[in-house]
């Protein structure tokens, strides 16, 4: 392993996310979501189904 690979990069630790921008953008994105689904109900079905067939695939846990 080179030097060059262990050292962080000091460039990514500069450019850090604003925390209180991400959760801006998230509330964004989850308030036009309940927005769609309020007012359009084949998006909320189709937003339905998609949810069933997540919890539908059987899970990789071995008991």
């Amino acid at each position: 392993m080179s030097e060059k690979t262990k050292t962080p990069d000091p460039a990514a630790d500069s450019e850090k996310p604003d925390v209180k921008e991400l959760a801006g953008k998230y509330l964004d994105f989850w308030q036009q979501n309940l927005t769609i689904w309020a007012t359009d109900p084949k998006a909320l079905e189709k937003w339905v189904e998609t949810l069933s067939a997540a919890q539908a695939k059987p899970s990789d846990k071995k008991d």
